[in-house]
């Protein structure tokens, strides 16, 4: 790994980016990695952002912490309104906290396709998929011995659901737990009234 100052000097000499010596901290509370590096292009590296000075670097990254202070509250009040919304739809649907009863009573996509197709197949995959990776979570969480989900399998027997909605929840940018939320609130459509 470079020092700040060699970092510094490559990329004067390699990026053409005008960098004052005085700028020595600021590179380093933004980083070279995630700082430069991170803002060098937008979605793939043929659209290069053309900087000329670090002076732009740093004015991109502190838009990019502003940014991010403003819409973090609100995009948390939305993951705590859907969690929410979502927990009550699929155990008003299910009648249950059980995850096998909610499994088979709620997470049923797969059954408005005929038998055999191609589409019941791959609904069928995805609930596989999901119901793999909540015991996946659970044993995670229990095996490391995490009170809330060892409460719930050694005093009371059964699932804690609601924690099993924030560990996908948490996961939305993988695409495949976007499309089981979506198979849940489509599932469950008519509880949602925005």
């Amino acid at each position: 790994m470079l020092s700040i100052n060699r970092l510094m000097k490559y990329l004067r000499n390699h990026h053409q980016i005008t960098v004052k010596s005085n700028q020595a901290q600021s590179l380093r509370n933004i980083g070279y990695y995630h700082g430069y590096k991170g803002y060098r292009f937008i979605r793939n590296p043929n659209q290069r952002i053309p900087f000329s000075s670090l002076d732009e670097v740093i004015a991109l990254n502190k838009f990019d912490m502003q940014l991010k202070a403003t819409i973090y509250p609100k995009v948390m009040f939305i993951e705590n309104a859907l969690k929410s919304y979502v927990i009550e739809a699929v155990l008003q649907d299910s009648k249950s906290e059980n995850l096998d009863v909610i499994f088979n009573k709620s997470i049923t996509d797969y059954q408005s396709y005929a038998p055999g197709s191609k589409q019941y197949h791959k609904q069928y995959v995805k609930r596989m998929n999901l119901k793999g990776k909540i015991n996946n979570a659970l044993l995670r969480d229990y095996s490391n011995k995490k009170q809330t989900v060892n409460h719930f399998f050694d005093f009371i027997h059964k699932p804690i659901f609601r924690h099993l909605i924030g560990i996908l929840l948490y996961q939305l940018s993988l695409p495949i737990v976007q499309n089981d939320l979506i198979c849940i609130m489509r599932m469950s459509d008519h509880y949602f009234s925005f």
